[in-house]
């Protein structure tokens, strides 16, 4: 079976998929929390059309849009939004896995500012950009 097709029916992607539907359709003071959730995980980006099929028969067609919609304007705001499910940047699974090690040591966030490195670098570890 293809990766991208194991990918997208892991539990974690679907548990990703209903903090989606909560966040854009229950809870919409809380959607700006969906770009600092998505970047910190290195999952791949949903499609709209995996988004779209996920609730198909669960949900309106027109929420299901919604809920894409939602995710395109919060969670893409620095990349392109794209028609397939696509792995993150280097860049970014870097940044997770720099977080990922912090966190285990206990050194998070507050490790990150002890970095020698510019502080935009340290700005984007904090998720601050």
């Amino acid at each position: 079976m293809n990766y991208v097709v194991q990918k997208a029916k892991t539990a974690e992607r679907m548990f990703l998929l209903f903090q989606l539907y909560y966040l854009c359709l229950h809870s919409p003071k809380a959607v700006k929390s969906l770009r600092y959730i998505w970047r910190s995980i290195p999952e791949p980006y949903f499609s709209h059309e995996e988004i779209v099929s996920a609730f198909d028969g669960v949900i309106p067609e027109d929420e299901a849009n919604i809920i894409a919609g939602c995710y395109i304007s919060k969670v893409h705001e620095e990349t392109p939004f794209v028609m397939k499910i696509t792995p993150r940047s280097l860049q970014h699974l870097c940044r997770v896995a720099i977080r990922n090690r912090l966190n285990c040591n206990f050194h998070l966030p507050h490790g990150i500012s002890q970095f020698p490195i510019p502080n935009i670098l340290k700005a984007y570890l904090n998720i601050e950009s």
